[in-house]
């Protein structure tokens, strides 16, 4: 197990997900092969009232490229970063040529920020 890393409590199944404290504000939940709706009862049951009570509900906004080249995205999602230090990039390609890239955080109006061509 990862250092830092606890086994949750699955009291409707028998695999027990783990979450693991990373360099961020928030744990990562794994969740082994099973039935999903395990999962959702760990997910209502512990992570939410354990790990996210109090926290606040992250932003996120979208933006697809129908028809770009997800190579061309380095350059100005490595700018976004810097820029947008709070705001997490995400690049993810989908069939056709379309790559999706959501923008996440916890202030809105950083998130739509780098989406509207204005810096805050």
């Amino acid at each position: 197990m990862a250092t830092g890393g606890q086994i949750l409590d699955n009291r409707r199944g028998m695999a027990p997900p783990l979450a693991v404290e990373l360099e961020s504000p928030r744990p990562v939940a794994l969740r082994p092969p099973g039935v999903p709706r395990e999962f959702e009862a760990v997910l209502e049951e512990v992570l939410i009232p354990d790990y996210f009570s109090g926290s606040r509900a992250l932003t996120v906004v979208e933006s697809r490229h129908p028809g770009a080249v997800e190579a061309d995205f380095a350059e100005p999602m490595r700018l976004l970063e810097l820029e947008f230090p709070d705001v997490a990039v995400g690049s993810y390609p989908r069939s056709g040529s379309r790559p999706d890239h959501p923008l996440r955080g916890e202030d809105p109006e950083r998130v739509r920020a780098p989406s509207s061509g204005s810096a805050s």
